[in-house]
């Protein structure tokens, strides 16, 4: 632990004073400062996308002058932060991606302790105002739209104008990118964002605007998304979208996917025999709040032929205005279909081809926690991943949503179908998956087998994937070979049944995808240091540990979590706590789970900036979630007792580990060399190399 004692001056003066007479001691009073006067600078207008810089000036107080910089106001879709860099006079901003105006705080603070704030306003993308729009919201690959772009402003005082199309990020090809009004070929399954810049003159005076507009791609009418669930239900789920039924609204969901938005998000709202709502909120250092990023409401597509019935995905509204979706939706349990035409309506846009079991999972969780919002889980159920599938999955033919005038068939054509298909299942004995490796690169083999006591010669067998995908040589057969063929976390399962149809047992194995036998790992850190810490695993030496590590990073396990260890030219380590409670001690993270075996004598020693898992004792095989990397050499740490396995090793960011391994350290209840300040692990996720 690092000791800072500071004896003020105050303290030798007080001392003084009582070995010499009062007589002696003149106290001498600092005359009364001037006020502070802070000032942010002028208000700017900056292109989009392109970095600019805020200075801030103070006059008056006492010098010397500190300053800190927030960010007051954004756009809606903009979620842009400061860094720590932001504590300085002049500050590097950007650059910013999305239109409109910011508003800059600076605070000075001079040496007295005397405050004063300004603001600064910046308009984004410059001072005219545009509308861009496309005829078409979504497209498919090969099919073209029209684009248009006007002023919102009296154009009587200026002289010719230019415009300029762009394609920003995905593939489109433009007719006459200098046109007003050019058409967009659609070349890519992605939402292309295409921007139009519009320059004149006015009254001799030089005027331009940017403006972006976005046309989303699909490669088929009934595109696929895969939502994989993790914390207190675990679970894939797989979405087909109504395009044809829903085009706008469709276009909306996916560009949300698209950006990453609902990485992280938890599902808020589950109601027994009615729905299960999410897309808003995330777990922010411990705190559910409303994500930033959400953007304009959309227009209603209801009574487009699809119901509110089991399985149909709807977008949630606000009150009773049927054009105020946005980006939170609901999964319907059971026969909803008094919503389609209700006040307000609601727009049905996808339904579940896969998956809805773990819908029902999730709705029997626990709710009533009252510190959480009414029929929030007291468990938090995470969408670690929302992203289109890259290939198309096979699925049984989903149930008919159409909206069909059935006088109570739905009911009758349902009714107990639910109970029988599970029934049985959730109690039954736990067989015995082997795999032959842990982790495997994406396009190889994984060899599995089952065993469990008391299966009949008979026995039917049915292998199955979730929250990833692989591919199954011989699906029905006790042994068989599964091809792995998603970089994630899956969970390959088993069911064996008796020649009646009823499971005896069941079983599950988690085997690691990875791109390559040396996957990238990127730790991102806020609160006390901010940066990100880039590390890179070698499965080859450590294929169980890495194994191990990647479930945690793919369960988003380690989102929250703050460094709760740092010793001086040793080690920083984390993964074990979080502060549930400002102002109260960390507490031990839940979700633990069983320790792995040792795979320390691979070769690898505990030099600087390698990264090991942390041991209970002297037990070389109690490694589960905790991790550290090296500040120096110990090779000591190679031998032991224990011995601790290297798996990876830091490739950059080392100067966000020094800065971790700099700060002041306490005790924090039973733990010792605690940060003073938290650091925290906003999310550990993959990259791609």
């Amino acid at each position: 632990m690092k000791h800072n004692v500071k004896i003020r001056p105050t303290y030798y003066l007080a001392l003084a004073c009582t070995l010499l007479s009062v007589a002696a001691c003149e106290l001498i009073v600092a005359p009364q400062s001037e006020k502070l006067d802070a000032d942010a600078g002028p208000d700017l207008v900056v292109p989009l996308d392109e970095r600019f810089e805020l200075l801030a000036t103070a006059t008056g107080g006492l010098t010397p002058y500190r300053f800190r910089w927030s960010l007051e106001n954004q756009p809606d879709e903009s979620t842009f932060e400061l860094t720590d860099a932001n504590t300085s006079a002049l500050i590097q901003v950007g650059p910013l991606a999305v239109n409109g105006p910011y508003l800059f705080r600076v605070l000075a603070t001079d040496r007295s302790g005397q405050s004063n704030a300004s603001f600064v306003r910046v308009l984004v993308g410059g001072d005219l105002e545009i509308t861009a729009t496309s005829t078409e919201s979504l497209r498919l690959i090969g099919e073209t739209t029209e684009l248009d772009a006007v002023l919102d402003t009296d154009t009587s005082g200026f002289g010719e104008l230019t415009y300029a199309w762009s394609v920003v990020n995905g593939d489109a090809e433009l007719d006459n990118p200098a046109s007003r009004n050019p058409r967009a070929t659609i070349m890519s399954a992605d939402s292309v964002r295409l921007r139009v810049s519009i320059s004149g003159e006015e009254n001799g005076i030089e005027r331009f605007g940017v403006q972006d507009v976005f046309v989303v791609g699909i490669e088929d009418t009934a595109p696929q998304v895969i939502i994989e669930n993790t914390g207190a239900v675990n679970g894939r789920m797989v979405l087909e979208l109504l395009t044809e039924a829903a085009p706008n609204t469709c276009a909306n969901f996916l560009r949300y996917v698209d950006d990453g938005y609902y990485e992280g998000i938890i599902w808020h709202r589950i109601v027994t025999d009615f729905v299960i709502q999410t897309g808003n909120f995330d777990r922010f250092n411990g705190t559910v709040r409303e994500k930033p990023g959400q953007r304009e409401m959309i227009a209603s597509e209801a009574f487009n032929g699809f119901s509110n019935l089991r399985s149909a995905i709807s977008m949630a509204l606000r009150g009773t205005d049927e054009n105020s979706g946005s980006n939170q939706f609901f999964i319907n349990l059971d026969d909803n279909s008094e919503l389609d035409d209700g006040d307000p309506p609601f727009t049905v846009f996808a339904r579940v081809v896969e998956g809805m079991d773990v819908a029902d999972e999730i709705v029997a969780l626990p709710t009533g926690d009252p510190d959480t919002m009414q029929d929030q889980p007291n468990e938090d159920v995470v969408m670690s991943s929302v992203m289109r599938a890259e290939t198309k999955i096979p699925v049984s033919p989903p149930d008919d949503i159409r909206s069909v005038d059935t006088n109570g068939m739905e009911d009758a054509d349902t009714n107990g179908m639910d109970d029988a298909d599970t029934n049985g299942t959730m109690d039954v004995p736990t067989a015995t998956i082997t795999a032959s490796v842990p982790i495997q690169i994406v396009g190889a083999d994984v060899e599995l087998s089952v065993s469990a006591d008391g299966v009949p010669v008979d026995a039917n067998y049915s292998w199955s994937s979730s929250n990833g995908i692989a591919d199954f040589e011989s699906p029905n057969d006790a042994q068989t070979i599964a091809t792995i063929n998603s970089n994630d976390s899956i969970v390959l399962k088993v069911e064996v049944r008796n020649p009646d149809g009823e499971v005896i047992t069941e079983g599950r194995q988690v085997v690691v995808g990875v791109p390559s036998t040396r996957p990238q790992i990127v730790i991102e850190n806020e609160g006390g240091v901010e940066g990100d810490i880039l590390i890179e695993l070698n499965t080859n030496i450590a294929p169980a540990t890495c194994a191990n590590f990647l479930r945690y990073v793919d369960d988003s396990f380690y989102s929250g979590i703050v460094w709760h260890r740092v010793v001086e030219d040793f080690v920083i380590q984390m993964g074990g706590f979080r502060r549930e409670v400002k102002g109260e001690p960390l507490v031990e993270s839940e979700g633990i789970r069983e320790p792995v075996m040792s795979e320390a004598d691979n070769g690898e020693s505990n030099v600087e900036g390698t990264i090991a898992f942390a041991l209970r004792g002297q037990d070389a095989d109690s490694a589960t979630s905790q991790i550290f990397i090296n500040l120096k050499d110990n090779p000591n740490l190679d031998t032991g007792p224990p011995p601790f396995t290297v798996f990876g090793r830091v490739i950059d960011g080392l100067e966000v580990v020094d800065q971790i391994a700099a700060v002041d350290t306490g005790n924090d209840g039973q733990l010792n060399d605690v940060p003073a300040e938290d650091i925290v692990i906003r999310r550990v996720r993959r990259v791609n190399p």
